[in-house]
């Protein structure tokens, strides 16, 4: 299978079930697809069956998904925490933020 007929076979199928599984979240779905899609280069096997390939595909799409989960949530509590350091900062006393820094 060429990767042309890969992706004219499995893209929007993939797109949708990766839509749903990210409960309609665009951005994770998106991030996801293309995780997905880097994996099945790197990781391509030959099946016979078309169902054990649509298996496997949805392995590689779930696990794509809940890396973008994890890498989002780990921006997010970085972003807040550098937020809320900054905040304590901006209100400790002059002296206490020359000791700080």
């Amino acid at each position: 299978m060429t990767w042309r007929t890969f992706y004219s076979a499995y893209f929007d199928r993939l797109w949708r079930y990766l839509l749903v599984i990210a409960a309609g979240h665009e951005d994770a779905a998106r991030e996801a697809l293309q995780g997905t899609l880097v994996r099945v280069t790197r990781h391509i096997k030959v099946f016979r069956d078309e169902n054990v390939f649509w298996s496997w595909l949805t392995v590689l799409a779930r696990s794509a998904l809940a890396d973008e989960t994890k890498k989002t949530a780990a921006i997010f509590r970085f972003w807040t925490v550098s937020r809320g350091r900054r905040a304590l900062n901006s209100m400790a006393p002059t002296s206490a933020r020359r000791m700080s820094v």
